[in-house]
């Protein structure tokens, strides 16, 4: 990779500003959230998604959710190996309360646990 290309994630999935991220870690589990611009939120989870990393990534995406319209929200959570009923919980009624503010919802995950819940929640806002 020459030396003037951005940093990308293990999977290069997309290019990471690693200086502007907000970020949450706790032993072997982490949160990182990235807002690019005014309409795409990248959000990354390893380990367990826990109650306490609910204050890094709430605020950032709540804002863009309630300032504009047409946001893409991409969550990495390959690496998540579980969560805290609070936060599905917490993540659910935000997403249901601002449902028309946002234009797409993208997981990439690995677990087939994960994945079941992915899909429940995707039922719930129609398969968006």
């Amino acid at each position: 990779m020459p030396p003037d290309s951005p940093v990308l994630s293990r999977a290069a999935r997309w290019p990471r500003a690693l200086d502007d991220a907000r970020r949450w870690a706790h032993g072997d589990s982490s949160v990182a959230i990235q807002v690019f611009d005014d309409r795409v939120v990248c959000v990354e989870i390893v380990g367990t998604f826990s109650r306490d990393a609910i204050d890094v990534i709430l605020p950032p995406v709540e804002a863009l959710l309630k300032s504009t319209t047409g946001v893409e929200l991409f969550w990495d959570i390959e690496e998540m190996v579980g969560y805290d009923a609070e936060v599905r919980d917490v993540f659910v009624q935000l997403f249901r309360t601002h449902r028309s503010r946002w234009s797409s919802l993208n997981v990439l995950f690995r677990s087939a646990l994960i994945g079941m819940t992915v899909s429940a929640v995707g039922l719930i806002f129609g398969g968006a």
